[in-house]
């Protein structure tokens, strides 16, 4: 209707909205307008974080910005991992086996072996 020559007011009372719906309609920002602040990586990186991440869950975002040669703190790698649904991943930390754990399960494994 616009195109045609309609006012926005004449819109607005021919669909019953208000003014303010029809003119951020015809005037969507979000296509034209990039708001806040530029990103400090490319998308080659946020690509690269990702393959790396993938490669390797449990490395850390430090040593993945070292490794990439990123000028980037390790915040920004773990936010570009977020947004890809990744995270750098800890080890669990559990006790180490002792000659005992090791004699029970070798029994274990000889004993439930078909």
């Amino acid at each position: 209707m616009s195109k045609a020559g309609s006012s926005q007011r004449k819109i607005a009372e021919y669909l019953r909205r208000p003014k303010t719906f029809v003119f951020n309609t015809l005037h969507d920002r979000k296509k034209s307008e990039t708001t806040g602040h530029s990103r400090k990586t490319a998308t080659e990186d946020g690509s690269a974080i990702k393959r790396d991440s993938k490669k390797d869950p449990f490395k850390v975002s430090k040593k993945i910005r070292d490794e990439l040669n990123l000028f980037v703190s390790f915040r920004t790698v773990q936010r570009r991992q977020v947004e890809q649904a990744l995270s750098d991943k800890r080890p669990r930390k559990v006790p180490m086996m002792t000659p005992k754990h090791l004699k029970a399960r070798l029994k274990f494994a000889k004993d439930h072996f078909d």
